[in-house]
C-alpha cells in the first residue's frame, strides 16, 4: 500500500480508531484481545506529551494553514510531522489532527 492509499484508508477511520492506530504503531504491538482501549490511551498520551512540539511544528508552518482533511492534506502534514515520527505514525497523527481540525491545536488557524 502506498502513502496515498494509506492516507485514504486512515481518513475512513473515526477519531478513536485513529488514536488506536497511532497507539498501536508507537507501541509496536498490534491491537487484539481488548488492546484497542490501551492503544487509544497510548495515542491520547502521545498527543498530550507532545502538544508543545506539535504546536511548534504545525502552528507556525505556513503550509499547514490551508490544509484540509483529504489525502493531500494528510500527506503534507505527515511530512511536517516527520521530525517527530516515522511515516506510518506521522500519517495517523496527521489524519487525526486534520479530522479534529487544526484550530484545536492552533487557535489562530481557521
Amino acid at each position: 500500500m502506498n502513502e496515498h492509499d494509506e492516507a485514504a484508508r486512515l481518513l475512513g477511520l473515526d477519531e478513536d480508531e485513529l488514536l488506536g492506530e497511532l497507539g498501536a504503531i508507537l507501541s509496536g504491538q498490534p491491537t487484539r484481545d481488548g488492546g484497542e482501549s490501551d492503544a487509544r490511551e497510548g495515542g491520547r498520551n502521545w498527543f498530550a506529551v507532545n502538544k508543545a512540539q506539535l504546536q511548534r511544528l504545525v502552528c507556525g508552518n505556513p503550509a499547514a494553514r490551508s490544509l484540509r482533511a483529504d489525502t493531500g492534506g494528510v500527506l503534507v502534514l505527515a511530512e511536517i510531522l516527520g521530525e517527530l515520527l516515522g511515516l506510518p505514525a506521522a500519517l495517523a497523527a496527521a489524519t487525526y489532527l486534520l479530522k479534529r481540525g487544526l484550530h484545536r491545536l492552533c487557535p489562530d488557524v481557521p
